[in-house]
């Protein structure tokens, strides 16, 4: 069904393909070769909306080069440039081995025409399986063999994968060039991970633990001072006359400053040892070097343990 279009100026060779891939052997679901038929038959009525609809959801129901590249066909007849760019593109990656090189050459041609007035973005990811998204639309995932052509201008690129960040990437693209997004997704603290935050509440219990101590510390030796200075007080120029009364109330005062002195030492000291401890904790690596986590993810195979161990 491809055919010369003056509006479109593109030659895109549709009943060449359809008999080089077979489209009954390619079509085999009976519900999927009637919308085939009626984009067919709606093109060639030239109610083009009408077939652009038909072979869309032909193509969600099986995507083949030969829906793609009708699908194209009707996307250019009704000046959606971007879309049918993109079509064409999976057409020609799909075309079979076997493909005359003139519809090859013909498909390249048409596509030349239709992406010089388009932005060409080129996607990569730095890990596999992950979702593309060039704005609202859904283009594949990771990675993409294929470059994504878009409307000049800004465009937004996301990635995400389950267990890891999703990437956001603004980019600008200009007509007839193609730019080149990277988009670098970490891994989460979901799963068993080697890397991630260090927990907080050891810093918050060394912390707490150093200031009551080292604080009850010095409240000690402060009350030892003060004891020890009354009990000075109490004995004439520093004597004790023994039997007296005063020297065993001086005695007495004189241990009871000794006992709160030495704890308000092992008071201070346990306060310094646990400050020390607090600043070894924030400032030690958290783990080892990002980029190289280890991380637990679900696979068609199984559990995978990724990483460097």
């Amino acid at each position: 069904m491809f055919q010369w279009s003056d509006s479109s100026r593109c030659l895109i060779l549709a009943s060449a393909l359809t008999l080089v891939l077979g489209h009954s052997s390619v079509l085999a679901a009976d519900e999927v070769d009637d919308l085939f038929s009626r984009g067919q038959k709606a093109f060639e009525e030239t109610r083009y909306s009408d077939a652009e609809r038909h072979f869309e959801a032909a193509f969600a129901k099986r995507k083949s080069a030969d829906i793609a590249a009708n699908l194209a066909q009707a996307e250019i007849e009704l000046g959606k440039k971007r879309e049918a760019a993109n079509h064409l593109v999976y057409a020609m990656r799909f075309l079979p081995a076997s493909a005359p090189e003139n519809v090859k050459a013909e498909m390249q041609s048409a596509l030349d025409r239709l992406t010089k007035d388009l932005g060409e973005l080129r996607v990569t990811v730095n890990v596999s399986g992950a979702t593309i998204s060039v704005g609202p639309e859904v283009v594949g995932t990771s990675p993409l063999e294929d470059p994504i052509y878009v409307e000049p201008g800004p465009v937004e690129v996301r990635a995400q994968l389950a267990g890891h960040e999703a990437a956001l990437k603004s980019e600008v693209t200009t007509a007839g060039k193609p730019t080149n997004s990277t988009l670098v997704l970490k891994p989460t603290g979901s799963g068993v991970s080697g890397g991630g935050d260090k927990p907080t509440w050891p810093a918050i219990l060394l912390g707490t633990a150093g200031g009551v101590f080292a604080l009850g510390g010095a409240g000690l030796l402060a009350g030892a001072f003060v004891t020890q200075s009354n009990a000075e007080g109490q004995a004439p120029d520093g004597a004790c006359t023994p039997g007296a009364a005063i020297c065993a109330e001086v005695g007495s005062q004189l241990d009871t400053a000794n006992t709160l002195g030495a704890l308000g030492f092992v008071g201070i000291g346990v306060g310094v040892v646990s400050l020390a401890g607090l600043v070894i904790y924030l400032a030690w690596p958290s783990d080892e070097p990002r980029n190289a986590p280890v991380s637990l993810r679900i696979s068609p195979n199984g559990l995978v343990l990724e990483g460097s161990f």
